[in-house]
């Protein structure tokens, strides 16, 4: 759970586009074809769960994530999948920053070892957080 405190100020984009979500705000989009590894936090708590219960362990290090890159295109096609009526407005990157999206993790070790896998895609885990931030409204906004 993302919170703007005087530590963290810059928020992630799933947290800035959800919440224009239940703020009925348009989503601004500058490149749909960044991706990166998103993961469902319930998911890593059950990996790390996971790693923690076993009798023992093949591997020192173990990576809980999804395991795959999700381009912002797919995370926009279900947000408006589960949200119609979310506005996506595309805005014209005027310059071009140099820096380059966390890598995919390899999670073929804790998949193989423990048979560990995420229970939530992308679609169920933008569902879950929604319903969260509807319910409790928490509609923060940076």
């Amino acid at each position: 759970m993302e919170r703007v405190t005087s530590h963290r100020t810059r928020m992630s984009l799933l947290y800035q586009w959800t919440g224009n979500v239940v703020r009925n705000e348009p989503i601004v989009v500058e490149d749909r074809s960044m991706a990166r590894d998103y993961t469902f936090v319930g998911d890593v708590a059950a990996g790390i769960q996971k790693v923690l219960d076993a009798p023992a362990l093949p591997h020192d290090v173990y990576n809980v994530s999804a395991g795959r890159a999700i381009a912002l295109e797919e995370v926009i096609t279900n947000l408006i999948a589960l949200r119609p009526a979310v506005r996506v407005v595309d805005a014209q990157v005027q310059e071009q920053l140099n820096i380059l999206p966390p890598p995919v993790r390899d999670a073929s070790r804790i998949q193989a070892d423990l048979g560990f896998s995420m229970a939530r895609d992308m679609s169920s885990g933008l569902k879950a957080y929604l319903e969260w931030r509807e319910t409790t409204g928490f509609t923060d906004c940076v």
